[in-house]
């Protein structure tokens, strides 16, 4: 039993304790991340099992490699070796007397080098010519851990290096001469004195050396290495031992994030293989798990596992139902050993694979030659690519949703993706197959092409296929060709998208008919990784060859009648009350925006007309609003914009600084080949719903002229490299500014003079809201007392679900379509006429916008018809504008 004094015990010596259960030889809880983490304790670690077992398990071993052990002079990090003494004749050369070793006329073994190694070894540890009777296993017994296993002649030497050296295992040894030096995980673990033996219950392992320190010594390895050369196939392992000493310098912690991102790539390229395969796998290798060779078959076997791109989860399922099929009580142990390779290919470290799997099975297990061997992993290896090529196949039939961004990063499969349509190109012609016809020899084969391709595989003259033959013929074969007209177009997530998120998208045929910009549409097809117009010099990029296109609505906020049915009781409620239900609005929305109550008046009266398409019929013909918030730095002009776009759906935001004109509306590109494409700008882009500008003064006078038609018409027609392009924008646009010198000149009065916009511009925002900095001390009073009020309100959930309310009444504002009476025509000409005896500039755009805020304001309050009403409070909003 391991309880909690000897677990502290062990691990404060250094060895890398691993709590184990009987009689399945499982780990317990929390061994991977013991084996992840070699600063991990076991002893530190509150288990989730009965308080009063918490250390208690039946067997207990130790991991090998880095400890949390720290070298006193330099501070690096102390790695675990152990060697394990599997024969007689490692077992004899340890215990033979120093002195006959140092002498070594003998033995051929004993070279000069191992005498030296001896000394220098014996030197370190403090032992004098006087102890030359003693042997090396003497010496080892007083200086170190040490373990007697149930062989005759087994041991366990601990001991901790600077240096983690290339593990030794008994596949290296020629046979009846085997030892292990184990410096990782890779060889499997070392049970610890009190354990029970796997095959015999009865026996346990005990301590025959030191139980109070672990010899720090970077000689023995070179020690061992000399002592038992010539056990090892072809005189010495491999000699690419990796010094790990700088595993944990600050070059290599600089390095942890490169690492990790390089793992992630592998991981992301590895193969999960179906249950069946799995068990069909165990099967066919059960019968050459043969005991004595199951540690170095285990680590082998991970190494072909990774190197042939199967998931750690596949390989961990292979090898507990290989341990199950043989009965192999050390599951756990194979396990740590399938984590410590992977662990170490993940690294970019060598790990032996199939080759080295082969030699194992054909010289030590099954006794037959390599060829045969190698012939069975390639038949294993072959049922795996089968088994991948026909999950392949069916993720490229299972149709998957996906948005734009996952869609960017899949390589192959037949997906549906939702997207906006943000750019497209003109229609050209793609090769969709080719026959081949040679006359002289009677050749005729067609060949049709996976995806359509932008250049052929043959010229339109060439070689007859049959002129390598032998056969008659040379340029005399005639290429013909099949075209599928195609259209790409760009597309983007509806929401939370950037530009370098853009999904490429080919159409096809009936397709590339009246492609609808800025419209969200549900494109399915297959999505293949292929280089721009088939150029070799181009980057591969994921493209979707479409197979359908369907044009959807918008996203809208969905309405059911409860929600209506409720909306109405609302308003009724409050019309009883002789509550105004746009002030009510106004208390809901945005309460920290204080004083500007009129502003977000006109944000609803935006909101409720946005993206209206004009209509010539129709007075006015321009519904959609636009609005200018102008004024002092520091005056909530951004807040209050940027809340705005919150309240209905597909609003979009751009800053001026980082913008031209035309780039709000389109943009007209040609690629290399000479073929043309639109990508849509924000304006475009939000469609029905509101564009914001914010700092519309930095955008340079010369490209505002861009913005005319997008504001007042809806609709921009540009022209480029001689291509014309027709760009809707039924958008509302709400832009913010500072005046020219950045304040307000006068504080009594605005003149137009100091907007930073073109007067054209100016004459087209329906509302203009002017922002002074308010100084007033009654005013700040009740600023500051509201502000605090409102943060405790906001901390404590009081609005929360206020905006919610206001985006689904003003959605069902949306949808009310109220009609102007003669009254109201009347009383607004009498209005206009008082504008120009006042000196109102503007006036016939001016009576237009009278109108659409009539209209808004009898939308807001859910009217089929505007009453006298609405149009004296649209007249109070413009008599606030123009005093």
């Amino acid at each position: 039993m391991f309880t909690e004094e000897p677990v502290k015990q062990y691990e404060c010596l250094g060895l890398r304790y691993l709590g184990i259960y009987l009689p399945s030889n499982a780990a317990g809880l929390n061994w991977k991340q013991a084996y992840l983490d070699p600063e991990y304790r076991w002893s530190t670690t509150t288990l989730p099992i009965k308080q009063q077992d918490r250390y208690t398990f039946e067997n207990g071993a130790s991991m090998l490699g880095r400890t949390h052990i720290k070298d006193r002079e330099t501070g690096e990090y102390l790695n675990l070796n152990a060697l394990d003494t599997d024969c007689q004749t490692v077992h004899n050369r340890l215990s033979i007397s120093i002195g006959q070793l140092l002498d070594g006329s003998s033995w051929d073994w004993v070279t000069d080098r191992l005498r030296d190694l001896i000394k220098a070894f014996l030197v370190g540890v403090g032992v004098v010519n006087g102890d030359c009777d003693h042997s090396l296993l003497d010496v080892f017994r007083q200086s170190t851990f040490v373990t007697k296993t149930r062989k005759e002649f087994g041991h366990h030497i601990y001991w901790l290096s600077k240096q983690q050296r290339k593990a030794i295992g008994t596949a290296d040894c020629r046979k009846g001469y085997e030892f292990e030096i184990k410096t990782d995980n890779s060889l499997g673990l070392c049970t610890l004195p009190g354990s029970a033996h796997k095959d015999d219950p009865t026996y346990r392992y005990t301590a025959v050396g030191v139980t109070d320190h672990l010899l720090a010594n970077d000689i023995l390895y070179d020690l061992f290495l000399e002592m038992f050369k010539d056990c090892i196939i072809n005189g010495k392992p491999d000699d690419n031992i990796k010094d790990k000493t700088k595993n944990h310098s600050n070059k290599e912690k600089d390095d942890k994030n490169q690492k990790n991102n390089k793992k992630d790539r592998v991981i992301k390229n590895l193969v999960v293989l179906s249950p069946s395969i799995i068990k069909a796998t165990a099967g066919y290798l059960s019968e050459f798990l043969t005991k004595g060779y199951r540690n170095e078959f285990y680590l082998r076997f991970s190494g072909m596992m990774f190197h042939s791109r199967i998931s750690e989860e596949s390989a961990t399922q292979i090898i507990a139902e290989l341990c199950a099929k043989t009965n192999d009580e050390e599951s756990m142990a194979r396990q740590i050993t399938l984590t410590a390779t992977y662990e170490k290919g993940f690294d970019g470290e060598e790990i032996e694979g199939a080759p080295k799997l082969a030699e194992l099975i054909a010289n030590k297990i099954a006794g037959q030659d390599i060829f045969s061997a190698t012939l069975l992993l390639d038949n294993l290896k072959f049922m795996w690519r089968t088994d991948r090529k026909a999950k392949r196949q069916r993720e490229q039939t299972q149709l998957v949703n996906k948005s734009v961004s996952e869609a960017k990063r899949t390589q192959s499969g037949y997906i549906k993706v939702r997207g906006s349509i943000v750019g497209m190109s003109t229609v050209y012609q793609m090769f969709k197959s080719m026959r081949v016809i040679c006359d002289d020899c009677g050749y005729d084969e067609t060949t049709v092409y996976k995806t359509p391709l932008y250049r052929p595989h043959a010229k339109e003259w060439s070689r007859c296929p049959n002129w390598s033959k032998g056969h008659k013929g040379g340029d005399t074969a005639v290429a013909e060709y099949e075209y599928t007209s195609t259209v790409d177009i760009w597309i983007q997530d509806i929401e939370n998208s950037t530009e370098l998120n853009r999904l490429q998208v080919k159409l096809f045929d009936a397709n590339t008919y009246d492609i609808s910009a800025g419209e969200i549409v549900d494109v399915i097809g297959h999505i293949y990784v292929v280089r721009n117009n088939d150029n070799l010099n181009s980057k591969p990029e994921c493209v979707l060859f479409t197979d359908d296109l369907v044009y959807t609505k918008r996203k809208e906020i969905a309405l059911t009648k409860q929600d209506k049915d409720e909306i109405q009781g609302w308003k009724s409620a409050l019309d009883k009350k002789g509550v105004s239900v746009i002030d009510e609005l106004t208390r809901l929305f945005a309460p920290e925006m204080i004083g500007f109550d009129h502003v977000k008046k006109g944000i609803f009266i935006q909101c409720v007309n946005a993206g209206i398409k004009n209509d010539k019929e129709r007075l006015p013909i321009r519904m959609k609003i636009n609005v200018l918030f102008i004024g002092d730095p520091g005056t909530a002009k951004g807040a209050l914009s940027n809340a705005a776009i919150k309240l209905i759906p597909n609003c979009q935001s751009v800053n001026g600084i980082a913008s031209s004109g035309i780039s709000l509306i389109a943009v007209v590109n040609r690629d290399s080949s000479g073929a043309m494409s639109v990508n849509l700008g924000t304006l475009a882009l939000a469609k029905n719903g509101i564009g914001r500008i914010n700092e519309i003064g930095r955008l340079k006078l010369d490209q505002q002229p861009h913005l005319f038609d997008a504001m007042e018409e809806g609709v921009t027609d540009m022209v480029k490299y001689g291509f014309p392009a027709n760009i809707e924008c039924h958008v509302s646009v709400l832009a913010t500014a500072n005046p020219i010198s950045n304040k307000w000149k006068n504080e009594d009065k605005i003149s137009i003079e100091e907007f930073p916009v073109l007067l054209q511009i100016a004459d087209r925002f329906d509302l203009i809201y002017i922002f002074r900095e308010n100084t007033e001390e009654a005013f700040l009073d009740h600023y500051t007392k509201t502000r605090i009020q409102v943060a405790k309100n906001y901390r404590q959930g009081i609005y929360e679900g206020d905006l919610e309310k206001v985006q689904k009444y003003i959605a069902y504002a949306r949808t009310f379509n109220p009609k102007i009476g003669d009254d109201v025509e009347l009383l607004l000409r009498h209005f206009l006429k008082q504008m120009a005896k006042s000196g109102v500039d503007g006036l016939f755009r001016k009576f237009d916008s009278l109108l659409r805020v009539s209209i808004g304001i009898a939308r807001l309050k859910l009217k089929s018809v505007v009453d006298v009403e609405d149009a004296n409070e649209a007249m109070q909003i413009f008599q606030f504008m123009h005093p």
